[in-house]
């Protein structure tokens, strides 16, 4: 029946737009907003979905307010707002004229208001701004950090402003508002981009390190430990290795690059989990770039020796520094406010949270434990961690580990940026992620799961 609600509700607004009135318009952007936090597809909300969707209008709320918002709107007592409560909720938060100024002005794709649309509808209540004070008022009352104004920040900003509020009460039919948005929306509305340069960088970034991936593809039945085991790609083949490695380095190094700019266009009031997040992403991407650059990796197609100074130290660097953000991101996804619940693509709640963090942990150190310690002594290196590798069968692990994370963490991140951006629902990045992370540690998975109860003369790396 919740469900049915929520459809009938949204029917009912879509075939109000049709007249395009502000109120129709406001109406459908928080039906969206409330599919978008409905996760479980309930048709109702629960306390952390009402702060979901609340933080996604920028409204400046703490989970206990959520609770309590929840009791005073949810008008069957079912312990959930309904799509129609929800709405109630909102409209209770803002008045009909700041609705109709923000319906004017909204994104039609992801009904937000960007910089340059929050200039214009300031401009409707005379409040004239130049871009970089709108920028500066944007991030202020950006309360979810996508770089974007919702509804009830908007809100929020024309309660704060007198001049906002004067206009409003001279213009109560909202006449002269009419007459000027007109005339500015055909001369100042900028066309929208597809996608963000830096996203369309990642996107060929990734492509570029996937097709050398695919290019090792060959399922086939190879003997381990003497037993047949099935595997999907031929590591170690000796066709166009060197052509393979160095298409493996090159996109390494531009997602690198990419990862470093994400977290340049992180807008400043970002949350932590956020950050750390593509903070992690980054660190993660480099220290992978370096590996496969290295010799330790590459061998003889290395583009330098990691037991020469400076590489060793910076090699280690890395290591060190990928490890402390991926135990912070685990600490905020454990103990921080939000429980890791901030719209990134594969972590829901703080179980998926908790579990990619360990995930990317286990990886890392498993070829961090393995290589780093013997980075400045070449010798002790070979007699001890590549002869334990090579005698249990382990080589694998530590030449794809690098691949496999520097292409996860960098799809992570893409399509968390690309999520922001509205252009992936909360249901296609997780799938993504996972499809992809499926495919590349299949032979991981396999070689290490044989280790149990298979076992035999060791091969030759």
């Amino acid at each position: 029946q919740a469900v049915e609600v929520k459809m009938n509700f949204i029917t009912t607004s879509e075939e109000a737009g049709q007249d395009n009135s502000d109120d129709s318009k406001v109406q459908t952007i928080i039906s969206q907003i409330f599919t978008d936090a409905d996760k479980d597809n309930s048709g109702g909300l629960d306390r952390w979905e009402v702060y979901d969707a609340l933080t996604e209008l920028d409204y400046d709320v703490s989970p206990e307010t959520c609770l309590a918002l929840l009791r005073e709107f949810d008008a069957n007592s079912n312990g959930y707002l309904e799509v129609d409560e929800f709405a109630s909720l909102v409209n209770d938060k803002v008045g009909k004229d700041v609705s109709a100024v923000y319906a004017m002005f909204a994104n039609e794709r992801d009904g937000m208001l960007s910089s340059g649309a929050l200039r214009r509808a300031l401009e409707m209540l005379g409040v004239d701004l130049n871009a970089k004070k709108t920028k500066s008022l944007l991030v202020q009352y950006d309360h979810d950090g996508d770089g974007k104004l919702g509804l009830l920040g908007f809100a929020d900003l024309v309660a704060a402003s007198p001049i906002a509020r004067f206009w409003l009460a001279v213009d109560k039919s909202g006449t002269i508002r009419d007459a000027r948005v007109k005339a500015l929306n055909v001369l100042t509305k900028a066309p929208k981009k597809p996608v963000s340069v830096h996203s369309l960088l990642s996107g060929w970034s990734i492509v570029l390190l996937f097709s050398a991936y695919l290019r090792l593809f060959n399922p086939h039945i190879v003997e381990f430990n003497g037993a047949n085991i099935p595997v999907l790609f031929d590591f170690f083949s000796k066709g166009s290795e060197g052509l393979t490695i160095h298409q493996f380095q090159a996109s390494m190094i531009a997602l690198s690059i990419t990862s470093l700019m994400g977290i340049y266009r992180l807008p400043p009031n970002s949350p932590f989990s956020r950050r750390v997040y593509f903070w992690t992403c980054a660190v993660s991407v480099v220290q992978s770039a370096l590996l496969l650059s290295s010799n330790l990796i590459a061998g003889e197609f290395g583009l330098f020796n990691a037991f020469d100074a400076p590489w060793n130290y910076i090699l280690n660097g890395a290591g060190v520094l990928t490890q402390l953000t991926l135990l912070a991101g685990l600490d905020d996804a454990i103990s921080g406010p939000d429980g890791g619940r901030k719209g990134l693509p594969t972590e829901s709640g703080i179980g998926m949270a908790v579990f990619n963090y360990i995930m990317y942990i286990f990886n890392i150190v498993f070829f961090q434990v393995s290589l780093a310690p013997f980075y400045g002594n070449e010798n002790m290196w070979a007699s001890t961690s590549l002869s334990y590798l090579v005698e249990n069968n382990l080589i694998i692990f530590p030449c794809t580990a690098p691949v496999t994370m520097g292409l996860i963490t960098s799809l992570g991140a893409l399509l968390a940026t690309l999520k922001f951006e509205k252009k992936v629902d909360s249901t296609t990045a997780p799938l993504a992620v996972f499809a992809i992370l499926a495919l590349t540690e299949f032979d991981n998975i396999v070689q290490a799961s044989s280790l149990f109860w298979i076992r035999g003369p060791s091969v030759e790396p």
